[in-house]
């Protein structure tokens, strides 16, 4: 079994897609699988590959390139929102099994194994193509190893810690916007960030502030726990503060996140509204004197505590190898 994983980055959109994957390869490694991972990306992405086959290189660039990358893999997981109908069409006719990551069901798929995280309403019917394998839930949310069951033991009386997390590059400058928020309020901010960070502001100015960059798993982590409440834009990131019980104020920065938000607004997140709105700051005012009530973190930490278990990608590789001993096709 050969698996072949591309997905996509930048600073606009961020790491999101390459963390789910990046979950994939590593549970293919576990289970010794040959697995390449493939990222479309600008240089954001350069000191986050670190794994023993991943490669930077626009596998988008056109058919032939696309044909002749996929040709000698059994299974070709993809997690783009950039690709094409053309593109998919192409997989699904040619891989064994190919795999598309699609959790906001940005199109039909007619061959193969989806997956969609959310627990949006299904928009497309598949009951009667047996061609298509749907794994659809919380059962299939992807997550690196780090980030399996946790019980977060203590909620403190009072906030402390808030973790700031905006992408890494924070492409909407709300960084120094949320500091300016926050500054009066006596609270140590962590920020997380990668090298691509380019938020004006003099941070020696201010007391009580840390810049995380280039976070490992387990430092990303640590610091959730360690924070009282989290403000977040809505990708990837909120799974895994929802793993870490961190009662979290989200911004949304990408018009993709609407589902993201929709869904954990039902599991007790608050949100704030989007990066332009001109009630934001009100909003985050409003929103963290209501996370300032030891009870209201209790009652969103209850909520969310037992919503994702981390075993999403195990379940995946799981369906592929099943899948892979079908002789359906």
């Amino acid at each position: 079994m050969k698996i072949l994983i591309l997905t996509e980055a930048s600073q606009k959109k961020g790491l999101g897609h390459v963390i789910r994957c990046m979950s994939v390869y590593n549970e293919a490694v576990a289970n010794n699988i040959d697995v390449t991972l493939i990222v479309n990306s600008d240089s954001c992405i350069k000191s986050f590959i670190n794994v023993q086959n991943g490669v930077v290189q626009n596998w988008l660039l056109n058919e032939s390139v696309f044909r002749n990358i996929i040709k000698n893999y059994d299974c070709v997981v993809i997690d783009s929102y950039d690709i094409s109908d053309s593109f998919c069409n192409i997989l699904s006719e040619t891989c064994k099994i190919p795999v598309f990551i699609d959790y906001i069901q940005k199109r039909v798929y007619f061959r193969g194994i989806v997956v969609d995280a959310s627990v949006e309403p299904l928009k497309y019917n598949y009951s009667q193509n047996k061609k298509v394998k749907y794994l659809k839930g919380f059962d299939f949310v992807l997550l690196r190893d780090e980030f399996k069951p946790i019980n977060r033991r203590v909620i403190k009386e009072n906030i402390t810690d808030i973790l700031i997390s905006l992408g890494g590059t924070d492409v909407r400058n709300l960084t120094p916007f949320i500091i300016d928020i926050l500054k009066s309020e006596g609270v140590n901010l962590k920020i997380m960030c990668n090298e691509n960070f380019k938020n004006v502001i003099d941070f020696n100015d201010y007391k009580n502030i840390q810049l995380i960059y280039n976070p490992t798993p387990k430092i990303i982590k640590k610091n959730m726990l360690e924070s009282d409440i989290a403000i977040s834009s809505a990708g990837q990131t909120l799974n895994e503060l929802a793993v870490c019980q961190t009662p979290t104020i989200m911004i949304g920065v990408a018009d993709n996140q609407h589902w993201n938000i929709n869904l954990f607004k039902r599991q007790g997140f608050l949100f704030a509204g989007w990066w332009n709105d001109e009630t934001l700051k009100n909003n985050i005012i409003s929103c963290y004197n209501y996370y300032k009530a030891q009870k209201n973190r209790a009652i969103v930490i209850n909520s969310i505590k037992s919503m994702i278990d981390g075993f999403g990608a195990a379940r995946l590789i799981k369906e592929i190898l099943t899948w892979s001993d079908s002789e359906k096709y």
